[in-house]
């Protein structure tokens, strides 16, 4: 945004910070203007948090000047920058952990009725609050025990609310993975459209380009470069914070050996946070976990740590069975653990460097529970000099930039030797210089034989530094890819696998400027498909943010008719499309046709339906289980008798045949069930419902339907509605439809088996762009499909469909259903 002829809504000139002789603020001057963004860089003791300390009135100023809207800004303590209309979200957590979520987001301004709390309201603000950064958490919920991430989310909800002019956000995403990131950056969107400024503080430069206006770096307490637009090359903004040239970021990574150090056999937690982990870990091997926020990672290295609780599995070492029932037992073995929460879990903020390290070697320092001072301060300055910790044995941690104590945490446990380090986030909060240095070190173990696990929601730190890379999606194992194979596009897309939300994920193609044609053959017009439609605009929407302007044209034969289909293959084939997807309808017939696409060098995805284990597919492939679920669904809510009919939806479709062949595979093993009526319909409403009243008129005593697919139940429901048999015939079936749902919440409908969409086609758009820029890419991407029942309607609202449809039903709706 240009500046010029604007005012500034705060102003600082000469703005200076001692402590005693020692001056840290050298003549400060910033300016920050209405609807930008600043970021503010610098190395970890550069300034920036002191600068915005003073601005948010947590400190005051040696000398200088503030202006804020005009007048005079001289904030003695953060409650009057607040109600001047100044908010800043602190880099350390400062939430309460045995007060609520919504208590923390609204302490000390709590809404109040008639002098008394209004919880409700409190609540429901605090919920609104939530909502827009994607927050699936109760409000009722205490904070103790929530991750890291899910409170760095929780502060900055706290910050939304307080309708602040100016917001300063120091480290916002430190411990966010890129789907949360890129909610924040929404929401950061939004207020700039709204007027407000943001001074914006972050060790992430990636992020830099994708959220600033301006940058204003320091160095050593003085400003010292500022660039009017945030489209400046990495390196020359690396330069200007550590006024030097600075070499590669990432070490070379050694080979490992073969001998097998550390094993994980089929390791799950006893609240579900991970379940059925298997790898191995060889000697000198460093292996990267990478994941979105709440895929288990944390959780997963602190139970080998013996920090957290084991429900199944075992933990070997060096083929030894030493499954930890503690942290001392894993200490005792070998295996020690690096936290991502330095300042709460790794060291004592008030204790010296010395006694910090001291606390992981008494051993080493003394004897009978007695510390030799002189071995303590020979221990330590050995360990301060080894690891390049700035500082001296005497100093307290406190005093320390978060480079220097996450170093201090990393020498406190080396020094003991282990066989196996786990480092959770390593790097969170640490300027770049420190990184590299951190690195170093990471991969320093590695070459003494050390097996190294490295947790990281930073991906091109876990891409960087890990010889191979297991990820991990909602507390399942996902893949393991190896250093040649894994890229941005891979890990992500195995970080998504199955998670419902997958469309909003942070996609980090390399961007590239130019035009792409791409062609959907769907299997005929169908409401289903407009869903899937929603995701593929969803994925072009966010690719024209990376430069890369994408067509997409959709080709949907009115009926599916395998002669049509197949022709409409040919015509786009002759095109040639950058990139062709194709949901197949008859796959003998066509997987010639589609061949025949890929030797002329199109980008070919098959989707919905699988097709040939030629192209790669995205979809379900889960057809055949859907089918059976539903039929021993059916059977429990029938009591497991009973007559049941099948709209077969249509005859040429596979996936529909296997849906068919999996619920008469169920019903086959209820003798007193039996399937009396069963006719396709072509996957048409109407035709749905005139089968349903003819099986209605055929047997008055019909118990249950299995109607196969997308439009089916609907069309079956409006003919029992009809009929006056509302909850007296059981209907299951397929899909998610807006009319689906309202069947299901009001009970006619007892459930339905509902596939990822949106999830379809985004991900079909996003890897034929992948493939087009050769990334490598996985041969499927399995969607999945959930059982979904009035009991579940309410979670499906909130945690699965997210903001796809219009008509959200009102929390009071969902309520009911939740509690049905």
């Amino acid at each position: 945004m240009t500046t010029e002829g604007k005012s500034p809504i705060l102003s600082l000139r000469n703005i200076k910070k001692s402590y005693g002789p020692i001056e840290v603020l050298h003549d400060i001057d910033l300016d920050i203007y209405a609807g930008e963004v600043v970021a503010l860089l610098g190395e970890n003791g550069a300034g920036k948090s002191t600068v915005s300390n003073i601005i948010s009135g947590t400190i005051l100023p040696t000398a200088g000047e503030m202006t804020w809207q005009g007048a005079d800004y001289a904030p003695a303590n953060p409650r009057e920058s607040i109600d001047s209309g100044v908010a800043m979200i602190h880099q350390e957590l400062m939430l309460l952990p045995h007060l609520t979520v919504a208590e923390n987001i609204f302490v000390g301004r709590y809404p109040m009725t008639g002098g008394r709390l209004n919880r409700k309201e409190m609540d429901r603000r605090a919920y609104q609050g939530l909502e827009r950064l994607g927050l699936d958490i109760s409000p009722r919920r205490l904070v103790k025990g929530l991750s890291t991430a899910n409170q760095q989310l929780i502060e900055i909800a706290k910050a939304l609310t307080l309708n602040a002019k100016l917001l300063i956000l120091d480290e916002p995403t430190a411990a966010l993975g890129g789907a949360e990131t890129k909610l924040l950056f929404k929401q950061i969107e939004k207020l700039k459209s709204e007027g407000v400024g943001i001074i914006y503080i972050s060790h992430r430069l990636e992020e830099i380009k994708q959220i600033a206006d301006r940058i204003v770096v320091f160095r050593d307490g003085a400003k010292v470069k500022e660039f009017d637009t945030a489209d400046i090359p990495v390196r020359t903004i690396v330069e200007a914070m550590v006024g030097r040239s600075l070499g590669r970021m990432f070490p070379d990574v050694p080979t490992p050996q073969e001998e097998t150090v550390l094993e994980v056999r089929g390791l799950s937690s006893p609240n579900g946070t991970f379940a059925d982990v298997n790898f191995g870990v060889r000697k000198g091997e460093i292996f990267g976990i990478a994941g979105l926020v709440g895929a288990g990672r944390t959780e997963l290295v602190r139970a080998i740590a013996g920090a957290d609780p084991i429900a199944e599995g075992q933990v070997l070492l060096n083929d030894e069975d030493i499954t930890p029932r503690s942290p001392r037992d894993a200490i005792d073995r070998g295996i020690v653990l690096v936290p991502e929460d330095r300042k709460l879990q790794g060291v004592i903020l008030d204790h010296t460097i010395s006694e910090n390290i001291a606390y992981a070697n008494f051993e080493s320092i003394g004897k009978a529970g007695w510390i030799n001072r002189s071995k303590l301060a020979e221990f330590s300055d050995q360990s301060i000099r080894k690891f390049g910790v700035k500082g001296q044995g005497h100093q307290r941690a406190s005093e320390m930039s978060g480079g220097n104590q996450q170093k201090v945490v990393i020498a406190k446990w080396l020094t003991r030797n282990p066989k196996v380090v786990l480092l959770d986030e390593p790097t969170r909060g640490i300027d770049v210089g420190a990184r590299s240095s951190i690195y170093d070190i990471i991969v320093g173990l590695a070459e003494t034989g050390v097996a190294v696990i490295v947790v990281s929601s930073d991906l091109d730190e876990v891409l960087g530094v890990s010889n191979r890379i297991m990820v991990m999606s909602s507390g399942r194992q996902t893949g393991i890819l190896d250093r040649s194979e894994a890229n941005d596009v891979y890990v992500m897309e195995l970080a998504t696998a199955g998670h419902a939300r997958s469309f909003d994920q942070e996609d980090l193609l390399t961007p590239v400027a130019q035009k792409l044609d791409l062609v959907f053959i769907p299997k005929v017009v169908h409401p289903w498909y407009d869903v899937v439609a929603a995701g593929a605009q969803k994925a072009v929407d966010e690719l024209k943010d990376d430069g890369i302007d994408i067509r997409v044209t959709w080709d949907a034969p009115p009926k599916a008719e395998v002669g049509d289909h197949s022709r409409r293959i040919a015509a786009s084939i002759e095109r040639k499309p950058d990139g062709l997807a194709v949901a197949c309808l008859d796959p003998a017939t066509e997987t010639p046709l589609i061949a025949q696409a890929v030797e002329a060098g199109i980008n070919v995805i098959t989707f919905d339906t699988f097709c040939s284990e030629d192209f790669t597919f995205v979809g379900n492939k889960a057809d055949h289980q859907d089918g059976a679920d539903l039929g021993h669904f059916l059977a429990d809510r029938l009591g497991r008798s009973g007559k049941v009919a099948i709209l077969a939806g249509s005859p040429t479709a596979t996936n529909h045949r296997a849906r068919i062949a999996g619920f008469k595979d169920a019903v086959a093993t209820y003798p007193e069930m039996e399937i009396v009526f069963e006719e396709p319909d072509n996957d048409n409403l109407e035709t749905a419902v005139r089968l349903t009243e003819s099986a209605l008129a055929a047997h008055p005593d019909l118990a249950g339907i299995f109607a196969c697919n997308a439009s089916n139940p609907i069309g079956a429901a409006r003919a029992v509605v009809d009929a006056g048999k509302s909850g007296a015939v059981a209907i299951v079936g397929m899909d998610d439809l807006q009319e689906t749902l309202k069947f299901i919440e009001t009970g006619v409908i007892a459930g339905v088996k509902a596939q990822r969409q949106w999830e379809i086609g985004y991900w079909a758009v996003k890897n034929l762009v992948a493939m087009k820029q050769n990334h490598t890419i996985p041969k499927e991407h399995l969607t999945g499909s959930q059982l979904l029942t009035r009991e579940r309607l309410a979670d499906w609202w909130e945690t699965k469909r997210g903001d796809r449809q219009p008509g959200r039903p009102s929390p009071e709706t969902r309520e009911r259903a939740a509690s049905a």
